[in-house]
Order: C-alpha cells, then sequence, then structure tokens
C-alpha cells in the first residue's frame, strides 16, 4: 500500500492499530524525542517510531498493514486519543511544563506553530486531548490510561515501564533531555488563564521550569 491509503472500515482500522503495543503522545517539544529513545535503550528489539504512526498527514496505515511500528511517540498522537482508546490500545500521556515547551515551539516553528498564540493553543489542546482520554479510559475501565511529567523521568519511569510490561534499562535515562530551549522570553505570568489551570491539574505550578 501507497501512503495516503486508509481502511474503508472501523474494523480494518482497529485491527491494524491493535499491532501497537502501546503509544506515546504529549505536545510537539514536549520531550517525545528523548522519551523515544529511553525506549530504544530498553527496547532494542521493538520498533519505536517518534512521529511515524501518527505524524501531519495523520495516520500512516500502510506502515501499520506492514507491522512497520511497536510503538510511537509522537506530538500528534493527541489528535488521534478516541480511536486509540476505542480500539483498547494503551497509552502514555507525556507532559512538560508549558514554559519551556512553549518558548521551544515558538522557536522551532513546528506545524504551524508561529507565534505565542499558537503555541499557546497547540500546548493547550494536545494536553486536553491527551487528559480527556483518561476520562474515556476511566469510563471504560480498561486500565489504558498512563500519565508521566519529563521532568520525573528519572523518578517514575522505572515504574511507567512495569506498568506497561517492558523492562526497564538503568542507562535509558540521562540527566540531559536535550532541551535545547533559548534563554526564557515567556515566563509564567505570560501563560493565558487556560494553560495555567491545566498545567496546574497537571502538576505544574507557578516555576518557569
Amino acid at each position: 500500500m501507497t501512503p495516503g491509503w486508509e481502511p474503508e472500515s472501523w474494523k480494518e482500522k482497529e485491527k491494524l492499530l491493535k499491532s501497537l503495543r502501546f503509544v506515546v503522545g504529549g505536545c510537539v517539544r514536549g520531550g517525545t524525542t528523548y522519551f523515544a529513545n529511553a525506549l530504544r535503550k530498553c527496547l532494542p528489539d521493538w520498533r519505536i517510531g517518534h512521529e511515524t504512526i501518527f505524524n501531519r498527514d495523520g495516520v500512516a496505515w500502510h506502515l501499520l498493514l506492514v507491522d512497520r511500528c511497536h510503538v510511537d511517540v509522537s506530538g500528534l498522537t493527541p489528535y488521534h486519543v478516541k480511536s486509540l482508546i476505542k480500539a483498547k490500545i494503551p497509552i502514555v500521556h507525556l507532559a512538560r511544563h508549558p514554559v519551556p515547551s512553549i518558548n521551544s515551539l515558538i522557536k522551532y516553528k513546528p506545524f504551524g506553530v508561529v507565534d505565542f498564540d499558537t503555541a499557546c493553543n497547540r500546548w493547550y489542546e494536545c494536553h486536553r486531548k491527551m487528559s480527556e482520554a483518561g476520562g474515556l479510559e476511566a469510563n471504560n475501565s480498561y486500565g489504558l490510561y498512563n500519565f508521566i511529567r519529563l521532568e520525573d523521568m528519572e523518578l517514575f519511569f522505572p515504574h511507567l515501564c512495569g506498568k506497561l510490561h517492558i523492562p526497564f534499562v538503568k542507562e535509558s535515562i540521562c540527566v540531559d533531555r536535550g532541551r535545547s530551549t533559548p534563554s526564557t522570553e515567556y515566563v509564567w505570568d505570560d501563560l493565558p488563564w487556560n494553560v495555567k489551570n491545566l498545567a496546574i491539574t497537571l502538576g505544574y505550578g507557578g516555576a518557569n521550569v
């Protein structure tokens, strides 16, 4: 099959989605590259994709058809969480503090982000959708939703590996998370109220990092 191909029925889509062992989603510039590399160290025999299945074009169904990925880590996963929960695919919600995330989005301008307002909207929408996945999962009692903050990887990643039934390799975690963010242009007090409220819900306070 070629890029752009899409199954005609939900049953066919569900079957392809089930080839994924689990998926990781957060926001672009939110630690997905670091997380994907950590998984690759723990699971060297697995195919760990980074924005491979869930990308700017939607879902790469043709790659799922040929079993190209065991796991996909993507900042675009949030736009597909309802289908993933419906297919009973385990989900990891990866969060990063909004201040460095938003400043990094403005610096690198991925996927149409061009200014402060669009960066804030992207961060908010991604984490709102991932948080809603937790609500959907709770309503169905599937035990599919998992949550971790990038800042807590050293402490909680081993526990997360246990929940996902995958081995933990100590070397998968390093202090340098590749956060090459410029000197902070925007700070906590600059953030809109909806971003602040969601950030607090995710365990972040008024600090800038």
